[in-house]
């Protein structure tokens, strides 16, 4: 049985020693793969939910070999330099661009996958994949600001602003460790794409992060929830699901996402080039998208979907939480992180020079 998420593992965060009943995972180490009926999936760790894969196995008869990678760029890696043999991925939205612009995925088989009708209908045309050819939705949510309650009004949280205002929370502040979020914020809050290409757009983000230095404690990769938790800050960027794990355990904390639009965010599954057993993946990505399995996986992960007929099977506090499932006028303002092709070379540059500010 796989571990479910807590307040201190996200879903980004890497796990040794990760295992699960009837699966074999292998991190770190090229995939050994030997029999002929099997999907090999690749997936973030604790991003699965606890009885997806043994339904899947006795459903079919197809056993499921299971590996585990720590960041995208470690997928994008992988799978540049030619496909090791995995079946299906978790891809994130700038994941699946960059992968579908070098040719790294194959299209969708709908006819193997009949449960990907049950895909709402604004998730069907995004950006990052046009026409939804080469990957479906495992999870999805937004990134905005968790924060302690007692110490940060409501209405100053529902801004970027808070970072930028050296007067606000002073040292109780943290931001993410990631050039393309952060940046992402600042963009935002000066009114621009947070997939500008533009130079003196990137430059004017860079300056307004390096001004509000003073004012931020840390730069926190992927624990602000814990931080937050703890009461080392009160306001904190970060990913909707890892604010709500604490917020479980703690009254006091809430999650805003700002009124200059936030981030939307989501993670997809799709099949790589050069996968060993394209019907079994796609029979795979079927198989999670029933509308039951998928609401398994969500119970489990504490995490949105785009599967519009497994909502009645997932908790109901989760399908009424503004955390989980943001209004529609608030997702309408969001915008999700794409590759920006050759400036990623000025957000790059402009990083190294926030970070040794």
């Amino acid at each position: 049985m796989l571990n479910k998420p807590n307040h201190g593992v996200s879903r980004r965060t890497f796990l040794q020693g990760t295992a699960a009943v009837g699966v074999s995972v292998s991190v770190g180490s090229k995939p050994a793969w030997a029999q002929e009926d099997i999907v090999n999936v690749y997936n973030w760790p604790t991003y699965i939910g606890e009885t997806t894969i043994e339904t899947f196995e006795e459903t079919t008869g197809t056993r499921v070999r299971y590996d585990l990678f720590a960041s995208n760029e470690e997928l994008i890696g992988k799978l540049s330099a030619g496909n090791p043999g995995y079946d299906v991925v978790v891809a994130s939205d700038y994941a699946v661009d960059l992968l579908r612009k070098q040719d790294l995925l194959l299209p969708l088989n709908y006819d193997l996958i009949p449960n990907g009708d049950h895909l709402e209908e604004g998730f069907r045309n995004p950006v990052f994949d046009p026409g939804r050819i080469y990957s479906l939705p495992h999870a999805i949510s937004t990134i905005g600001t968790g924060f302690r309650k007692s110490e940060i009004s409501r209405e100053d949280a529902s801004s970027w602003g808070i970072y930028f205002d050296n007067a606000i929370l002073s040292g109780k502040k943290s931001l993410y460790d990631g050039s393309r979020l952060t940046m992402g914020i600042a963009l935002q809050f000066l009114g621009y794409s947070v997939n500008t290409v533009e130079e003196k757009e990137i430059h004017e983000a860079r300056d307004l992060l390096i001004a509000a230095n003073e004012g931020i404690l840390t730069f926190a990769p992927d624990s602000g929830q814990d931080l937050l938790a703890a009461g080392t800050v009160h306001a904190a960027l970060e990913w909707s699901g890892d604010i709500l794990q604490v917020m479980l355990e703690d009254d006091d904390l809430d999650f805003a996402v700002p009124k200059e639009g936030g981030l939307a965010w989501g993670d997809h599954w799709a099949v790589p080039t050069g996968a060993p057993h394209p019907e079994n993946a796609m029979k795979w990505i079927n198989h999670v998208w029933d509308p039951r399995v998928q609401a398994e996986i969500q119970n489990t992960i504490r995490y949105g979907t785009a599967n519009a007929a497994a909502k009645e099977f997932i908790n109901p506090d989760d399908v009424n939480s503004p955390v989980v499932y943001p209004p529609a006028e608030v997702w309408g303002k969001t915008e999700p992180i794409i590759d920006v092709g050759h400036a990623n070379r000025l957000y790059d540059d402009a990083w190294t020079v926030i970070r040794s500010s």
